[in-house]
């Protein structure tokens, strides 16, 4: 898509045009270096390439086109690291598992926009025939301690044992959820209790065993 957006620095004393648009769509300042001039864009699309060409604006009219340059905006949330979701430990009713955590797509004088992480996860079908279960979605699991920035450790509660788990991940930022990791392998909780041997009777009279 194509579109014009005239903006006006403050203090100028040519009349503003569209200044409606201006006011929603972006907004332009002189930085204290007059041949400096800083622009907003916004109300943009995520992980879009867009090209913008600027032109001085007097009493006198519209000047020449600069040459464009093209920017790409972020994607809603940076995507999972190369690390799927693996088992720390595994109970009959839950699963406590870590992962990469994103890849940052902030620049080094920025901070981390990421807010928290959804996971979703499916239980496989049994003896590898069937139908797999559907997609449940946990919106903002809670993380625990791993020792190590570089992962993230959550919990998946309310299991069913001796199951197994295809488990993916999203990090989430205010703009929203970004893309889910690959699946990870088939993830299994543990049994209820261990399976005994038969019992043997040691000793049987008439009425006791």
């Amino acid at each position: 898509r194509e579109f014009e957006l005239p903006l006006q620095a403050q203090g100028c004393s040519s009349p503003a045009r569209g200044s409606a648009e201006a006011d929603e769509h972006g907004s332009i300042w002189i930085s204290q270096d007059p041949l400096i001039t800083s622009m907003e864009l916004r109300c943009l699309d995520p992980d879009t390439s867009y090209t913008v060409q600027v032109a001085a604006l007097t009493s006198r009219g519209l000047g020449e086109r600069s040459d464009p340059g093209s920017f790409t905006t972020r994607s809603v949330a940076p995507s999972m690291g190369v690390i799927l979701p693996r088992v720390v430990n595994s109970y009959h009713d839950h699963l406590v598992l870590e992962c990469s955590g994103p890849v940052p797509d902030w620049s080094r004088t920025e901070s981390s926009d990421v807010l928290g992480f959804s996971a979703r996860y499916f239980e496989c079908s049994r003896y590898g025939y069937g139908t797999n279960g559907a997609w449940i979605t946990v919106d903002n699991v809670e993380l625990e301690e791993t020792g190590n920035s570089d992962l993230i450790r959550f919990t998946l509660k309310a299991l069913h044992p001796e199951r197994q788990y295809v488990v993916q991940v999203a990090a989430v930022t205010a703009a929203g959820r970004g893309p889910w990791s690959e699946q990870s392998a088939r993830l299994s909780t543990w049994r209820v209790a261990p399976r005994l041997a038969p019992p043997l009777a040691l000793m049987h009279t008439h009425d006791t065993l």
